[in-house]
């Protein structure tokens, strides 16, 4: 797995970004196996090969890196996409490269781990509800407001619905229903959002 972040400059050593890759991966990889609450950065060290301080120099909170260990999963599929002239496309695109996600990579357990620990954590529903946000507007939002300007989607639909009925539907699979989310899914889906 390859999870790209940005190193802030501060006090004592360089640090190296590959030992931020690998607590990174780290972390990711326990969440796939365990709960959030076991995900400790005892275990994260051990996995990562570091020292506990040494993720605490990078990450103050667990709650910060695990969303930075989960974006960077999500962000790599984004960029295996690249952007068409089509909004159709690219939305379509997006939504597979998260339903891939969600099987080759266990996004799908990690997400589900997350979400049971949130009601339990502040600090971490907060930081994934602003994730969430940021992650909307710089991908989805942004390929829904080309498809309204090009008249493939109603200028009378609002953003937030389209997004929701989208999202919603893989993550109510996902987590609820337990039906089968893949390629096919997201065409039927596109083509009832694209009317």
């Amino acid at each position: 797995m390859s999870v790209t972040v940005e190193i802030e400059k501060g006090r004592g050593r360089p640090r190296k970004q590959e030992t931020s890759q690998r607590i990174l991966a780290a972390a990711y990889e326990l969440l796939t196996e365990l709960s959030y609450a076991e995900v400790s950065y005892e275990k994260i060290a051990e996995r990562a090969n570091v020292t506990r301080p040494t993720i605490y120099r990078r990450w103050a909170a667990k709650e910060i890196l695990i969303t930075d260990a989960v974006a960077g999963v999500i962000n790599d599929f984004n960029r295996s996409h690249p952007a068409l002239e089509d909004e159709k496309e690219n939305f379509r695109g997006a939504l597979y490269n998260l339903v891939t996600a969600l099987d080759e990579k266990k996004l799908g357990i990690v997400v589900a781990n997350i979400i049971g620990a949130m009601p339990h954590n502040n600090v971490l529903a907060n930081f994934v509800h602003k994730t969430q946000q940021e992650r909307r507007q710089h991908t989805l939002e942004k390929i829904i407001n080309k498809a309204i300007e090009k008249d493939f989607i109603s200028a009378d639909r609002k953003m937030g619905p389209i997004l929701d009925m989208a999202l919603g539907a893989i993550y109510f699979r996902l987590l609820i229903s337990g039906e089968v989310v893949d390629h096919s899914f997201v065409d039927d889906l596109v083509e009832d959002l694209f009317r």
